[in-house]
């Protein structure tokens, strides 16, 4: 059950983060939360924090004609198991693409998940290389490419 809803969750997002449709974005995630790359630390801790970091994503996504993703793959594991709230990892090795089908972005990203009146959502992403990466005990099959 929790492996369907995970896929629900990811295969979701990234239709919604592909079309560029902020509200859906933000639908699955639980506000505050914290985006980390090796570059910068974002605290999202109200709604207009979210759109204007999506916005500038969308822009540098924009910027570099990034045409589709591929998720090479993915696997989670949990944080705790508390029934009414538990808390999940997930980590994914993504491949971003232009027109010309060359890789322009290969990173991981790791996410934390809760889930709130059972429903999931991120709280928290940190991208990084993937000489960095951890494999997760359960595995996780996610949509290959969302063009």
């Amino acid at each position: 059950m929790l492996t369907t809803q995970l896929q629900q969750l990811f295969n979701g997002y990234h239709q919604a983060f592909k079309a560029q449709n902020i509200t859906e974005v933000l639908s699955c995630y639980h506000l505050p939360c914290t985006l980390l790359t090796p570059e910068r630390l974002v605290l999202l801790d109200n709604e207009q924090a979210a759109v204007s970091e999506f916005t500038e994503i969308f822009s540098g996504i924009n910027g570099l004609d990034i045409q589709s993703f591929k998720a090479l793959e993915a696997s989670y594991g949990m944080v705790n198991e508390a029934v009414d709230e538990p808390i999940i990892m997930v980590n994914i090795h993504w491949q971003f693409f232009n027109a010309s089908n060359e890789v322009l972005a290969d990173f991981c990203a790791l996410y934390h998940i809760i889930k709130i009146q059972q429903q999931l959502k991120i709280f928290q992403v940190i991208s990084h290389e993937n000489e960095q990466t951890i494999n997760l005990p359960f595995s996780l099959t996610l949509l290959e490419t969302i063009k």
